[in-house]
């Protein structure tokens, strides 16, 4: 089969057979030269093509006058948060030149050895050649400040930065076509592919084209299956394998590599089967056989050898210099930039050039632009760093980090890997807080909590271990990993930093921010006693020893607690306190939460309470805006459909909460995203529409359920008996409903204890027993349902009324 003829006309060496691929090609540019938006994934294993198919895409539509904005991802350990988007966004600063469609191809350039982004050309500037406007430049510099620095960006939240980012781009995308040409998808950082498949929605009516390389199987980190699986299940997204090539197309491929000279046919039919059309592998059997671009490497590249062991039968055979540029080049990663790799290796950048130069020729490395080299496989650099000792990683890695931290500019995520491999545990504690602070600045929270396991696994064995400092990362580190939802360990970590802090004398206000943290953690899992005598201690040491706003903090968990335990005038007033602070010194959103945990308990406390309720929590909306903290956006507007919805608005209840639903879905929190669905399932049993109560609900439980939370499978019992009271199921329903009671009294949450005796009243009566009804209405009542429960009074008074009626 003929190279395809669409993707010729390049100096980009051909691509051989991938029919189907390159008709998807031409269909994406062509629908978005029309002005429609359209996305490609390229899927495949290793080595078979995809980042050549994707070079070519980018020389394509280049020569068609798209604007390319390239980013390709490293299978880094943990990946910085943004690193794929600061990708993209750089590489839409300048513009390399047009290759021009006459230029030679050269067959003894590395083909499959070529990375997406890298020029075959020299680079030199050409009349083709037009950079971005001061204005444009000015702008992603802009853009590019929160990406570099996450958090630090005044104002800036992760919403924020999705906003601005797709903004910037569809603003692109009105001037001229564009193309996103990302190469290894499935090794980017999960905050750069969520916002890739928030982006993705945006494009339909617009002329941007998105192309991705993804691989496949276990080449897809664990982290990011999940966003991955959602970019390329949307209803715009196309995926199209990678087939291998056949043995015709393996011989048409390796007469182009040896000039145009034909391969004798038996030679075809066993690089086919030894390589199975693995692109990469024929490349690499059929230079070493020929000697053709690399020299032959001995035995080890004949018979059934696969890719990795020819790449290592080369790297053992290596010469000394070689050898030892090449294993400091595995320090650094599967890419690494040459001016680092001169640093450490301290031989002069002229020799390591000279062996740069020789590795790549054997086929080893790879050549990007601007000084940038890359293994040709993450197995080959496996395999280097995997023959040294524990002893020699550890001394390298420490001489790395130093060597990279004096010359300096390097990130802390780079310098946190090297010391902590390293194992210079001042460093590596030093570095790997910094990283997860930044982290969690840009709201990655499951990026920041590795970067805290190491800082803390380092604090613990330095020679000066010191409690401060190893209370403070375990409390970062219980706060993040409740801002995941790991209620359970954020427990753990945070009860023993309580334990230790209490062996620490001097340190009060560590102490009293550890108590603070658990009192939080408590309160979420539902432990509203526990919460309430943490949050009072706290209270107590950070009003001496603490800042204005954890003293706020510890308030409203007072307060709180005290709403859930039914004590409503001690956390009204609780609770005002913190409004008046929030409103004299605090943020936006802490004023939004604090109006919101107000209302809350308006609502409970008197049904006259429901208009001033309504308008706080109309402020709070406005408060956390469209693009702010979306998970307190989700939190207000859910609030505020329950009162609509127990006003009898059910219409504007359902609209409304609807919008908390998406706010929460975007926002990634499980607690906000379950309680909405929670909510929803709730009020469509109520409504009569237990089909769509059981999907919402379903929903609800696998998210909640796992974090920990004790309020959520009570309240989850009430839905299920909601369900099966519209059902008409009511043995099924009173079961559920005295589950939700006995759950309701281990937590002492008595305004829950009341609603579960009116609800127990309202299935009796639904059943036809009055008489259980008026008994089970009047323990409500004696529970104290009209003082802890004011939002019920209407539906109590109704009930009432139909059990005069009732013989």
């Amino acid at each position: 089969m003929p190279a395809s003829d669409a993707l010729r006309g390049s100096s980009i060496a051909p691509v051989f057979g991938r029919t189907d691929a390159v008709a998807e090609i031409e269909r994406l540019l062509e629908r978005t030269e029309s002005g429609k938006g359209d996305v490609l994934l390229l899927a495949g294993e290793d080595g078979s093509g995809k980042s050549h198919v994707l070079r070519s895409v980018v020389a394509r539509a280049r020569q068609r006058g798209f604007r390319v904005l390239e980013g390709r991802a490293l299978p880094e350990e943990i990946p910085q948060p943004f690193s794929l988007v600061r990708d993209l966004l750089r590489s839409a600063e300048t513009r390399p030149r047009v290759e021009s469609p006459d230029a030679p191809l050269d067959s003894a350039l590395p083909m499959y050895f070529a990375p997406a982004g890298s020029p075959i050309d020299d680079g030199t500037a050409a009349a083709g050649e037009r950079s971005v406007s001061v204005a444009d430049t000015e702008g992603l510099r802009r853009l590019l400040t929160p990406v570099d620095t996450p958090g630090e960006w005044l104002g800036a939240t992760r919403e924020e930065l999705f906003g601005n980012l797709s903004q910037y781009l569809l603003d692109l995308a009105a001037q001229e076509r564009i193309l996103l040409a990302i190469d290894d998808l499935h090794f980017g950082d999960s905050s750069s592919i969520e916002f890739l498949a928030r982006f993705v929605p945006k494009i339909g009516e617009r002329p941007v084209a998105v192309v991705a390389t993804v691989g496949s199987g276990h080449r897809v980190p664990e982290g990011v299956r999940g966003v991955l699986d959602t970019l390329e299940h949307a209803e715009t997204v196309r995926t199209v394998p990678l087939r291998p090539l056949s043995s015709a197309e393996v011989a048409e491929f390796a007469t182009w590599l040896r000039r145009g000279i034909a391969p004798d046919p038996a030679d075809v039919r066993r690089w086919h089967a030894q390589t199975e059309g693995n692109p990469l592998f024929v490349e690499q059997l059929v230079r070493s056989s020929t000697g053709v671009g690399v020299r032959p490497a001995g035995a080890a590249e004949g018979g059934t050898a696969g890719l990795r062991d020819i790449l290592l039968a080369r790297v053992r055979e290596l010469p000394e210099v070689e050898a030892r540029v090449l294993t400091y080049a595995s320090l650094l990663g599967k890419e690494f930039e040459l001016a680092n790799l001169v640093t450490i290796s301290e031989m002069g950048e002229e020799r390591v050039t000279e062996s740069l130069d020789r590795l790549v020729g054997l086929g080893l490395l790879r050549e990007k632009s601007d000084g940038v080299v890359e293994f040709v496989t993450e197995g080959v650099r496996a395999g280097v760093y995997a023959e040294l000792t524990e002893t020699r990683r550890r001394l390298l890695h420490r001489r790395i980090g130093r060597s990279l931290e004096a010359k300096g500019p390097v990130s802390d995520f780079e310098l946190a890997r090297q010391f902590y491999l390293g194992r210079d545990d001042a460093k590596a504690s030093e570095y790997n807080l910094r990283a997860a602070l930044t982290a969690m600045r840009s709201f990655a929270f499951e990026t920041a909590v590795p970067y805290l396991d190491r800082a803390l696994e380092a604090e613990r064995r330095r020679a000066d271990r010191d409690a401060g400092r190893e209370l403070r990362v375990m409390n970062e580190l219980g706060r993040a990993l409740d801002e995941l939802g790991d209620l359970h360990r954020s427990e753990v970590v945070l009860s023993d930093a309580v334990l230790l802090a209490r062996t620490q004398s001097h340190l009060e206000a560590e102490l009293g921010r550890a108590l603070l943290s658990l009192s939080q953690t408590r309160q979420d899992q539902s432990e509203f006693a526990s919460a309430e005598a943490l949050a009072r201690e706290a209270f107590a040491r950070l009003e001496r020893h603490g800042t204005p706003r954890e003293v706020m903090t510890a308030n409203r968990i007072l307060g709180i607690v005290a709403w859930r335990l039914g004590k409503l005038a001690d956390a009204e007033a609780q609770l005002r306190i913190v409004l008046d602070i929030a409103t004299r010194e605090g943020t936006p959103i802490e004023r939004g939460h604090a109006l919101v945990d107000v209302a809350n308990v308006m609502l409970q406390r008197d049904d006259r309470g429901f208009a001033q309720a309504l308008e706080y929590y109309e402020r709070a909306a406005e408060l956390f805006g469209s693009g702010q903290d979306l998970g307190a956006r989700a939190r207000v507007l859910m609030n505020r459909a329950v009162l609509l919805f127990a006003s009898g608005r059910a219409a504007e209840a359902m609209a409304g909460l609807d919008l908390a639903i998406e706010a929460a879905e975007r926002s990634r929190s499980p607690i906000w995203i379950g309680y909405c669905y929670l909510n929803r399932a709730q009020m469509e049993a109520e409504l009569g529409r237990p089909i769509t109560a059981k999907s919402a609900l379903e929903r609800a439980a696998s998210l909640l359920i796992p974090l920990g939370d004790r309020l959520a499978p009570e309240q989850i019992s009430l839905a299920r008996g909601l369900v099966a009271e519209a059902e008409q199921r009511y043995d099924a329903a009173e079961a559920q409903f005295e589950d939700a009671l006995r759950q309701a009294r281990a937590l002492n949450a008595d305004p829950e204890v009341a609603e579960m005796l009116y609800r127990l009243a309202h299935v009796a009566y639904s059943r036809g027993n009055p008489a259980v009804a008026r008994e089970r209405l009047a323990a409500a009542r004696a529970a104290g349902l009209e003082a802890l429960r004011g939002d019920l009074i209407p539906r109590v008074t109704t009930l009432e009324a139909a059990l005069k009626d009732a013989p």
